[in-house]
């Protein structure tokens, strides 16, 4: 919130809209639900008020993630696809790489072995690119998918990945998830 005061003031309304951004995400992850939407449309009135950035693709890409969380498989493709598209435009690979798990995942877990695709490529980036917590959440969603719909050989082989990678890093969070 303090950041979001000092950005206001330089003004850099693209780092005002990052931050409420990250707020958005952080509450969301609390379960405060009021506070999130809130910080959701702030975030992406201040980032669309702006000439488009690479703040604004994440924007998008983080509304992708939260449809995708909440079942909306149509909206978290839409999203991810938007939110791909302006990362391409402005070479934000981690971006990409959060797009396409989103639009991997969302895919997926909608019954369409088309989003395989997505979660291979998202994965290759974020190793290529030492992206550690974008690889650990692809292997994690990707993961969850292989088990939930009996892929036992794909399962076993992403898990046994996901572990010694998620350990080599010490991404703890991720290797108990």
């Amino acid at each position: 919130k303090r950041a979001i005061v000092l950005w206001r003031a330089a003004p850099r309304m693209d780092k005002v809209g990052h931050n409420y951004r990250w707020l958005w995400r952080l509450h969301w992850y609390r379960g405060e639900t009021e506070e999130a939407a809130r910080a959701e449309q702030t975030a992406l009135a201040t980032l669309e008020a702006v000439p488009p950035s690479a703040e604004l693709a994440m924007a998008y890409s983080t509304r992708s993630q939260i449809h995708f969380l909440n079942g909306r498989t149509g909206e978290a493709v839409e999203w991810g696809e938007r939110a791909l598209a302006l990362a391409k435009q402005f070479d934000d690979v981690a971006t990409q790489v959060h797009a396409m798990t989103n639009i991997g995942s969302a895919m997926l877990f909608a019954n369409d072995a088309s989003g395989k695709p997505f979660m291979e490529e998202s994965l290759a980036l974020a190793r290529r690119h030492h992206l550690h917590e974008h690889a650990a959440r692809v292997y994690t969603n990707f993961s969850e998918y292989a088990i939930f719909t009996r892929d036992f050989p794909l399962a076993e082989q992403l898990v046994s990945e996901r572990i010694a990678f998620d350990t080599r890093l010490t991404l703890d969070s991720w290797t108990y998830y």
